[in-house]
């Protein structure tokens, strides 16, 4: 890719040929709401599919006026002889350095629907919305690419258009606060109109007020191809005129609004020029410039007018002046006001490719791309100079591929800047390309790629006034990549464009918008062409300044930052912002910015301050709680929309001593485990420091389950007490590496699962929370229970017949039970003679006692039963045995 750049003196120009144009107003007008339109329009039938429209492509070029172009380069009559270059900037490649900033919003416009063979990319942007105007859908987004509406373009212009409506434009008026869009309808038939609509606000998804306007009364032709352009008193539109049976070029018609009356929803009153000059064509169109200063009151057009006249090519200027509704139009008198650039790395150019036809090379097809003619694109009047961009055919007389070139100029032809951006070797060609210029005079600007390579591309590049020479412009940046190839037939043509987007941001006026066309990926074995949406930030320079205070604190304590953020360039930092990633276990106390806001996700505190002034500075303080030693590092980056150019001093990191801090930790235990029911039960706990610092003013919390009776507590320090079931106990300080240990009794009243609560704290800081608490869960085991047997009395040498008797328990099955039984006298009633049982079909419930005395013998004995259950509960009783002689 080459850019060159050229600094030229003035071509002057005979005196100003002025006229008055014919005054009217449009015969049809309403008022639509694009929220309601979207909404009813997802009941609608499927979109038509794609529609053939044939277009003019003549492919004469326009006369100069009868002098020589010698003569007219070296100062023979209309124009004065150009002055030397003062400066030129060498070719450079497309991978050079620097490179244009990378996108810093990227997204989604539209894609393609199947409606249309091309989709006439346009794109405008309000302080919340993005608009897209294309030749299928008419789109409004927010700032992050979140689609808010859609409606199909004929839905739309329904209220107005009638059918069959094409070739949108539109635009944003930053001093008015509207968006601007015009479009054609009705093509060949007898009803040709120009519509315009403007939003009653800056929000484009209300009230639209819409008004259509017929071409020619005398139904005979139709417009084409609409440039639209902005001044404190107009909307000035300009379109080519075809006639509706053949699409032959006819000739240039401009109508001038009343912008006033339009805003205020009244009708769209204007005044009308005709232009015709011989042999002019589609190519030559008449594009009136976008006025960036709301008090100048001209509206220029720029023409491209011949690219290839004896080594040189030609631009003309018209101009638009007067008061509103008295308005006239000035062709600059029979030679005209003409700019062109020096042979000296600026060539001529062609306004048609040699063939006429698909020219640009694409990957995966040897089917080619068309892309139109060399009318001018754009034009932006800005800071006292005309700013505009075109794709031309080079090389002149052979014209085998398409390049760019962009211009700056005064308002007397007077060249400033010129830059072309070609592939000499024909490899790469660009097309449809589209200019901004912002507050500081650095450019953007936006076109298509296409390569035998690469698939077709949606690509930008940046110039920024300093350090970058005249006309240069960075390397170029792939904004969205090509996906597949594209081949749509039309008739022959496989159509591109026809044109793009590419604005200034209106919030800032520092960053641009770029919407542009590429080849998306096929649907359903059908080619696909996609838009896409590219916010491009200019470079900053910031840099950052951060302290902590103090520099040396104790575990827990708070540490306050201050930070300060400078920007080091004379443009605005667009989107500035810091981050600080907190040190590891601090908390977040406070924030404060001067301006803008700060916000705290996971330890990281982001700070947004929006756009800081050029040499501007903006401030943030943070108080944060450090919590672990030996060291707290609070690492902070600033940033900005664009890309840094020094970033060595973007990064601060803050050290910040922590001294260590007290660690209380608490332990517990139960016993015994089980318990029974009705005995004690102690709790067991053990209070210890194991920081490095002293812990002072200890508290131990411990909360008793339910179901216990309080007996006690003790502590080998301090004091406890009780109320309501909870044991509090004050400690003291404790030293590091010291305990204290507390014993709780207490006494289960039933069976139940018992859970027991601690909580130790301390007065000084203790970061290590997770072993302040603890609980241990126990059980309380109810003894089984065993019916009473009486006592008894046998004679001598007889047998105690069984006695029946009942056993449960609680927790454990009655099956499950142990009953053992002992006599007192082993002489008169050994063990072995006491015989238990179960009684048949009670699960062991019942049970059996029979006892069968020694041989003669006698005298009293008592009999003991134990019933023990599986947790080792156990009860007796025993009942007294007379055994007589």
């Amino acid at each position: 890719m080459l850019v060159a750049g050229l600094l030229c003196g003035p071509a002057q120009a005979q005196p100003a040929a002025s006229r008055p144009g014919q005054h009217g107003a449009s015969h049809v007008g309403d008022v639509v709401n694009f929220s309601k339109l979207a909404e009813e329009e997802k009941q609608h039938s499927p979109r038509p599919a794609r529609v053939k429209r044939p277009r003019a492509r003549s492919k004469t070029s326009m006369v100069l006026p009868a002098v020589s172009p010698e003569a007219l380069v070296s100062g023979g009559t209309s124009l004065e002889s150009l002055e030397a270059p003062l400066g030129f900037d060498a070719g450079f490649t497309a991978a050079s350095t620097p490179l244009s900033p990378a996108p810093s919003a990227s997204f989604l416009a539209v894609l393609d629907d199947a409606t249309t063979f091309n989709p006439d990319t346009q794109g405008a942007v309000g302080p919340n919305h993005l608009v897209a105007t294309l030749a299928s859908q008419v789109r409004i987004q927010d700032r992050f690419g979140g689609v808010i509406r859609t409606v199909s373009l004929n839905g739309f212009w329904g209220a107005v258009g009638n059918s069959n409506v094409f070739d949108p434009r539109v635009l944003y008026d930053p001093f008015g606060q509207r968006f601007i869009t015009t479009a054609i309808s009705n093509p060949g038939t007898n009803n040709s109109s120009l519509l315009i609509a403007v939003s009653q606000t800056s929000d484009p998804t209300g009230n639209w007020f819409q008004r259509a306007v017929r071409v020619d009364s005398m139904s005979q032709i139709t417009a084409d191809s609409p440039n639209v352009g902005l001044t404190k008193d107009w909307i000035t539109v300009q379109a080519n005129m075809l006639d509706k049976t053949n699409y032959f070029f006819f000739g240039s018609e401009i109508w001038v609004f009343n912008k006033a009356g339009l805003y205020a929803g009244g009708p769209a009153t204007f005044s009308h020029f005709r232009y015709n000059a011989p042999g002019l064509n589609e190519a030559n169109a008449l594009v009136p410039a976008v006025n960036y200063d709301n008090t100048y009151p001209t509206n220029f057009m720029v023409a491209n007018w011949n690219g290839n006249a004896g080594g040189l090519g030609y631009l003309r200027l018209f101009s638009i002046s007067g008061p509103v509704g008295a308005e006239v139009f000035t062709d600059y008198g029979t030679n005209g006001l003409f700019v062109n650039g020096a042979p000296l790395g600026n060539p001529p150019w062609e306004s048609f490719s040699a063939t006429g036809g698909n020219i640009a090379p694409q990957l995966g097809t040897t089917n080619k791309i068309f892309i139109g003619d060399a009318r001018m694109q754009n034009v932006i009047y800005r800071n006292d100079a005309l700013w505009c961009v075109q794709h031309v055919f080079l090389p002149a007389d052979v014209a085998t591929r398409s390049s760019l070139q962009w211009w700056v100029f005064t308002t007397g032809a007077t060249l400033v800047q010129r830059g072309l951006v070609d592939d000499g070797s024909g490899a790469t060609f660009y097309a449809y390309p589209s200019i901004a210029v912002n507050q500081d005079e650095d450019v953007l600007i936006g076109y298509s790629r296409f390569s035998a390579s690469q698939f077709p591309s949606d690509n930008y590049a940046f110039h920024s006034s300093f350090p970058d020479g005249p006309g240069s412009l960075r390397g170029e940046v792939f904004l969205k990549a090509g996906e597949a190839k594209f081949f749509v037939n039309n008739a022959g043509i496989n159509h591109w464009g026809d044109w793009s987007g590419t604005v200034v941001d209106p919030v800032n006026d520092t960053e641009f918008w770029t919407i542009q066309e590429y080849a998306s990926a096929p649907v359903a074995g059908t080619d696909r062409w996609g838009t896409w949406w590219g916010r491009v930030s200019p470079p900053t320079s910031l840099s950052l300044y951060a302290a902590g205070a103090p520099d040396s604190v104790t575990a827990g304590s708070n540490v306050t930052y201050s930070i300060r953020l400078t920007n080091n360039f004379d443009r605005l930092a667009t989107g500035a912002r810091i981050v600080s990633a907190l040190p590891a276990g601090s908390l977040l106390i406070s924030t404060t910015s001067s301006q803008g806001s700060c916000g705290q996700t996971n330890g990281v505190v982001t700070c947004d301050f929006g756009d800081v002034a050029p040499g501007g500075v903006v401030s943030a303080t943070l108080v944060a709680q450090l919590n672990l030693s030996p060291t707290g590092t609070n690492a902070i980056t600033a940033s900005a929309n664009g890309p840094e150019e020094d970033p060595i001093d973007n990064t601060v990191k803050v050290l910040t001593t922590v001294a260590p801090a007290a660690d209380v930790a608490v332990s517990l235990k139960a016993t015994p485990e089980p318990v029974t029911v009705g005995t004690s039960l102690t709790y067991s706990l053990v209070v210890t420091n194991r920081g490095p610092a002293p812990a002072t003013a200890v508290a131990l919390t411990n909360t008793l389950p339910a179901g216990v009776t309080y007996v006690s507590a003790t502590a080998s320090r301090g004091t406890c007490s009780q109320s309501a079931g909870v044991v509090t106990c004050a400690l003291g300080a404790l030293a590091s590496g010291t305990a204290v240990n507390v014993s709780i009794l207490v006494t289960p009243l039933a069976s139940a699962q018992l859970t027991n609560r601690a909580n130790v704290g301390t007065t000084a800081f203790d970061p290590t929370t997770s072993n302040n608490s603890t609980s241990v869960v126990s059980r309380a085991n109810a003894a089984p229970t065993m019916q009473q047997i009486s006592d008894r009395t046998i004679n001598e040498d007889t047998v105690l017949s069984p006695i029946t008797f009942a056993v449960s328990d609680v927790e454990t099955p009655t099956a499950s039970l142990v009953v053992a039984a002992f006599s007192s006298n082993q002489a008169i009633v050994p063990d072995g003679n006491i015989a238990l049982g179960v009684v048949a079909g009670t699960s062991g419930a019942s049970r059996t006692l029979s006892v069968t005395p020694a041989p003669n013998a006698n005298g009293p004995v008592t009999i003991t039963r134990v019933v023990t259950d599986s947790d080792g509960a156990s009860i007796s009783n025993a009942f007294l045995l007379t055994i007589l002689a």
